[in-house]
């Protein structure tokens, strides 16, 4: 691994910070990006891994629309959107996962697994400091997935039911959004296949118009380029 020039490192900071204030500016994603916190820990996800930004925007985006079905006051829809772009941050500097990992075409070693496992917690930490509520809501976006379920396996019994129903609201459409992007190990699922899908996962949790709604929404974002 060669490591990053002193020249180039700035560059990049800026071309970040410049997607960031991009960011800032559109009217969905300026009460989003208000605190300063936001840019911080963003900075180097867009710097490292420009495709785990732009699954994080589709996210955000994708759970803002699953909050408005709801009848979510703003506050909770700025949260969840908060907590949608940030979650996947713990990906990024992020020792258990080595650069190049996020890239790897085809499955995982069970190694490469155990490693990206470690990034909701991660993100947590980091999150912590500025936001308790947006930090729950990032750490348990992977705990609604049975036995693969984590860091948690089980269902987590201290959590006030508001916070439940607005994490699941994030596992949903990380869901959605992974399935309907082409990745390096994956392609573009069918929206009959992401709808088969959520219901796997998620049916004893959200009525079927709910899930409905969200394959629509991510296929209409798919379309759009924004998922």
């Amino acid at each position: 691994f060669i490591s990053m020039s002193a020249e180039r490192k700035p560059l990049l900071e800026s071309k970040a910070a410049k997607v960031l204030d991009e960011l800032a500016q559109q009217p969905a994603f300026q009460e989003v990006m208000n605190p300063p916190y936001i840019k911080e820990i963003m900075l180097p996800v867009v710097e490292k891994s420009l495709w785990t930004f732009e699954h994080s925007q589709g996210v955000a985006k994708i759970v803002g629309a699953l909050h408005e079905y709801q009848g979510s006051p703003d506050e909770v829809i700025i949260r969840g959107k908060r907590a949608g772009l940030l979650h996947d941050n713990g990906k990024i500097e992020n020792p258990a996962i080595p650069e190049g990992t996020l890239d790897i075409p085809g499955r995982l070693s069970e190694e490469a697994f155990l490693g990206i496992q470690t990034h909701s917690r991660k993100g947590f930490e980091r999150i912590k400091p500025h936001d308790l509520t947006v930090a729950k809501l990032v750490v348990a976006h992977h705990e609604f997935q049975g036995e693969r379920s984590y860091p948690r396996k089980e269902r987590r019994q201290d959590t006030d039911s508001f916070l439940d129903e607005e994490q699941a609201i994030i596992a949903v459409a990380d869901v959605v959004e992974a399935l309907f992007d082409k990745r390096p190990y994956k392609k573009v699922w069918t929206p009959g296949d992401v709808c088969k899908e959520l219901e796997k996962k998620f049916g004893d949790r959200f009525n079927s118009g709910f899930l409905d709604h969200a394959v629509a929404v991510g296929e209409h974002y798919m379309k759009k380029g924004l998922a």
